[in-house]
């Protein structure tokens, strides 16, 4: 929880990946693997929005939300 405000932004800095010049239109599945590790393994992620609101209130940061259906990993 400590770490939340750092979590934020290193999903946000893999979210973004590198400038759309130099991306690649077509991610190989190593590539995409490795992010999807990262974005489920080193970011810790409420499922409670209103959890995640409450503790943010509680340390006066932003929440970063992504509402999805599906999987990260692409087994949807």
């Amino acid at each position: 929880m400590k770490n939340f405000l750092l979590s934020v932004l290193l999903a946000s800095s893999i979210l973004a990946g590198p400038p759309a010049e130099s991306r690649p239109r077509i991610l190989t599945g190593e590539v995409s693997q490795e992010r999807v590790f990262d974005l489920t393994n080193k970011i810790h992620w409420y499922s409670s929005l209103n959890q995640a609101e409450s503790v943010a209130r509680q340390q006066g940061k932003l929440v970063f939300w992504i509402h999805m259906l599906g999987s990260l990993d692409g087994a949807t």
